[in-house]
């Protein structure tokens, strides 16, 4: 098999293997783009990264709810102490003798607590940013997911297009 080697033909069975590997080789390459596989590829080697650093802000936002939640137990504790040792000056007795009047006034004083009003709103600020930082993980994990299922898609398609069945 002697070609010219000038008018772009092959010479040689080896330059012809050669040819013919290097041509499947760019239609594969061809394939795997018009598939999206690169960027397929780089998501699920990228994703697993991003869902452990927000593993990892989901964690301290829910520290940080733990804190401020145990902070405004602590208060609510302090005020019901108050409130159970409340003595009726004109009886000697318990200003609030029932569950109920204990309630009442447990109410009233987180509402007139400027410190504890302070410390439920951080909770609340709290909460909101453990919500916040639950949904962004869950929206990874959702894309990883997603992206592992196209990777296996896309390589099935692949295997069809290869005639591998």
């Amino acid at each position: 098999m002697h070609t010219n080697v000038s008018h772009g033909q092959v010479a040689g069975p080896d330059n012809a293997t050669r040819y013919h590997t290097e041509m499947a080789l760019a239609a594969a390459r061809f394939i795997e783009a018009d598939l999206g596989i690169p960027q397929l590829i780089e998501q699920v080697q990228q994703l697993p990264d991003e869902i452990r650093r927000q593993q990892a802000a989901v964690q301290a936002a829910r520290q940080t709810v733990d804190e401020a939640r145990e902070v405004l137990e602590l208060m609510e504790a302090a005020l019901m102490s108050e409130i159970s040792a409340a003595v009726d000056p004109r009886t000697g007795k318990p200003a609030f003798s029932n569950e109920a009047a204990r309630k009442a006034e447990l109410a009233r004083r987180k509402a007139a607590n400027e410190e504890y009003q302070a410390a439920a709103r951080q909770l609340a600020e709290a909460e909101a940013t453990l919500a916040a930082a639950q949904a962004d993980l869950d929206l990874l994990c959702n894309r990883f997911s997603a992206a592992r299922s196209l990777v296996n898609l896309q390589a099935a398609r692949l295997n069809l297009i290869g005639g591998d069945h």
